[in-house]
């Protein structure tokens, strides 16, 4: 639920397969994650791709990037058939579009702050609000964060 939960998952991954590489969308992320798991070999960025630093490495992205089609594009050119990606509900993308009330239904089913959520419709829902964030945006501001990425390109007077 929780980016703190998210690193604990980055973590034991790692722990787990000294093979996993992560991947952040924004240098954000990157420094938080290579600050978390103190090892900056097993943190990229996604502009700056290093593919021999990939070959044979489980690849595993840190976040979701607002945008579907920078991200398929990206999945395409790695050859990615089935993307992991460790996401909180308290990241920005997920705010844009409600994730505190997800939260809360969450918690009052009972599940744990650790617990993974994965299923197709969840999958689904992301790309569409993607989808939709493409459709509302004209051109793209660059930003070191995807708080600061909403806050330039959708500003809150600026409701889906």
């Amino acid at each position: 639920m929780s980016r703190e939960a998210k690193w604990r998952a980055c973590s034991a991954m790692l722990e787990h397969n000294p093979d996993c590489v992560f991947i952040a969308w924004f240098e954000d992320t990157r420094h938080e994650l290579v600050q978390i798991l103190n090892d900056a070999e097993h943190v990229q960025l996604a502009e700056k791709i290093d593919l021999e630093r990939l070959k044979g490495k489980m690849i595993v992205f840190a976040e979701h990037y607002p945008l579907a089609q920078k991200e398929q594009a990206l999945f395409k050119a790695l050859n990615l058939k089935e993307v992991p990606v460790v996401s909180s509900l308290d990241e920005a993308l997920f705010k844009y579009f409600g994730g505190d009330k997800l939260i809360d239904l969450i918690r009052n089913l009972g599940m744990k702050e650790d617990e993974v959520i994965g299923h197709a419709m969840i999958t689904a829902s992301i790309k569409r609000a993607q989808e939709k964030l493409e459709e509302k945006g004209k051109i793209e501001k660059p930003a070191t964060s995807s708080e600061e990425w909403f806050l330039k390109n959708f500003p809150v007077d600026r409701p889906l």
